[in-house]
């Protein structure tokens, strides 16, 4: 089950993508409606992270799922990305004051809060302000 406060319009379910929130549930679209004690979350996988526009980026001698495509560009060289290495969700950050990439600049924060797919597109979006594309 997943709870009510954790979704928003357009997260994926297991019994699809929601594209109304009522009070007692969900609007998936073509008259399909669930309570919220019906949904099962999507567990983050390879499989699923690979339909979210991840790619495979060999690093380490260690396979890492990483989103760099979509990187954060803010102030300063600054950039965001995301990963998912054996089970756990990162976010990484460098800052740079030039374009020279040091191994010192990149900073790793595990957030093993994010295990299912709505939780990753509520993150995205809170980061970039854009929906997750995802080819479920």
């Amino acid at each position: 089950m997943i709870e009510a406060n954790e979704l928003r319009i357009g997260n994926a379910t297991s019994k699809g993508i929601i594209v109304n929130m009522l009070e007692s549930g969900v609007h998936l679209g073509l008259g399909k409606c669930y309570g919220y004690s019906e949904l099962e979350p999507i567990k983050l996988t390879e499989e699923i992270l690979l339909k979210c526009g991840c790619n495979f980026l060999n690093r380490y001698s260690d396979n890492i799922l990483i989103r760099e495509n979509n990187c954060i560009h803010v102030p300063k060289r600054t950039f965001l990305s995301f990963s998912y290495v054996d089970g756990l969700f990162e976010l990484w950050t460098k800052f740079s004051e030039d374009d020279d990439e040091k191994e010192d600049d990149v900073h790793v924060l595990e957030i093993p809060n994010i295990k299912n797919l709505h939780q990753f597109q509520n993150l995205y979006f809170a980061l970039t302000g854009e929906e997750l594309t995802i080819n479920l």
